[in-house]
């Protein structure tokens, strides 16, 4: 084979080449740009509202089980439950103190929304 058709050959190949990696960078931005339109569609307040009720009741369980457990240290009897008056207040008191904590950090770091709902 002559000079001038291995210069043509090569020629062609790297043609080619750079033509793949055009059409794979430009495959991989069209990528990225679907990736970021989906992000634009989606509301994240959706996600954000179930993490937060997901706090509130993993606090509830938590502050629930603290009374229960002091109830029974100070022995305060049957009638230290749910349905006391005074449970209720320590309850509310509690749980605006955790979740509001937890609130206040994720806001901090960009992650909340602006409100919980059920709070």
């Amino acid at each position: 084979m002559s000079v001038a058709a291995r210069l043509v050959m090569v020629s062609l190949a790297v043609l080619a080449a750079s033509a793949e990696v055009g059409a794979a960078a430009e495959a991989t931005a069209e990528k990225q740009r679907q990736i970021e339109q989906l992000i634009e569609v989606h509301d994240l307040t959706t996600s954000v509202s179930i993490g937060n009720f997901y706090l509130k009741q993993e606090g509830l369980i938590a502050i629930r089980g603290l009374l229960t457990r002091l109830g029974n240290q100070d022995k305060l009897g049957p009638g230290w439950n749910s349905r006391d008056p005074q449970w209720q207040r320590a309850e509310s008191v509690l749980l605006k103190a955790v979740v509001g904590k937890s609130i206040a950090r994720l806001h901090h770091a960009g992650l909340a929304a602006s409100t919980m709902a059920g709070t």
